[in-house]
């Protein structure tokens, strides 16, 4: 450690600026990690759907986010589609600040193969959000 001489600067090498800098950038980086995002990017909607299950008539899915719920920032909807289901919409649910957080959480009917679940969340200020998970069902197990 360096004693400081009010007559004389004291000397700063490679290895204390170096120290003094990593521990200025872990300060920054948990100050920054408990403020947020630094990027501004939204949560993306977190979408529960078993990987595989024999019966297509009753797949449970879950939508969830952390989102504010603000009147000024809010998810508007949420929508869940299968793109590769004969009956591609398995729901629009309709969500206002007076919900408090965003949760859905139902049961739908899939045609039987391999396929993906999307699921999009109308945020108030910048748009969809989007989350995907694949599903398989066997052949003839599809509702």
């Amino acid at each position: 450690m360096y004693e400081l001489d009010v007559g004389r600067p004291s000397p700063v090498g490679r290895r204390a600026f170096l120290g003094w800098a990593a521990s200025a950038a872990a300060a920054w980086a948990t100050t920054a990690r408990a403020a947020g995002p630094v990027t501004g990017a939204e949560p993306l909607p977190t979408l529960r759907v078993p990987p595989f299950t024999r019966n297509g008539a009753k797949v449970p899915i879950v939508v969830e986010m952390d989102h504010p719920m603000s009147p000024e920032h809010h998810v508007r909807a949420v929508h869940v589609a299968n793109p590769h289901d004969p009956v591609p919409s398995k729901g629009t649910f309709e969500l206002t600040p007076a919900n408090g957080r965003v949760y859905v959480a139902f049961q739908a009917r899939m045609h039987d193969g391999a396929s993906e679940v999307v699921a999009t969340a109308d945020c108030s200020r910048r748009g969809p959000l989007t989350a995907r998970s694949a599903i398989r069902i066997p052949a003839d197990g599809g509702g």
